[in-house]
């Protein structure tokens, strides 16, 4: 909190909400991290979304057809120690630009990816629903 007020005030917004236009928010960075890590730990797509495969693939164990809706676990992906150094921590660092590279999955995330993870990393991390689920959930079931 100190350190977003101090940004605050530091860019003279604080008892200014005039201020804070489309603008001045996106030379706000700290604040765009402490939005970004906010939405990481509380995902608008909590229970999860639906996906359909490109191509062939697999996931962890699993061999995955192109064409496959398969549901991925947004909330657990968001949280994974597998996807996120220090997951369940609060970090809105690890949002700061390093070098031309976001710091979400350290210094080794590609910047294309937005803090999100690669097919590589889902395969570990995001539980997968079974295809029959998975259609169920598309005609407007609930998924897990």
């Amino acid at each position: 909190q100190e350190e977003l007020y101090a940004e605050l005030l530091r860019e003279g917004v604080v008892n200014r909400p005039d201020m804070l236009t489309l603008d001045t928010v996106g030379q706000l960075s700290y604040l765009d991290g402490v939005v970004r890590e906010s939405l990481r730990l509380y995902p608008t797509f909590g229970d999860g979304m639906l996906r359909r495969v490109a191509k062939t693939t697999t996931l962890g164990t699993h061999k995955v057809a192109r064409g496959t809706l398969v549901w991925i676990h947004t909330y657990a992906m968001q949280r994974s120690p597998a996807v996120w150094q220090d997951a369940a921590q609060f970090q809105p660092e690890r949002w700061a630009p390093q070098g031309g590279k976001e710091a979400a999955l350290g210094s080794e995330a590609p910047p294309q990816f937005d803090g999100l993870a690669s097919s590589a990393d889902v395969s570990e991390a995001a539980p997968l629903m079974c295809p029959a689920t998975a259609a169920q959930a598309a005609k407007g079931g609930r998924g897990p």
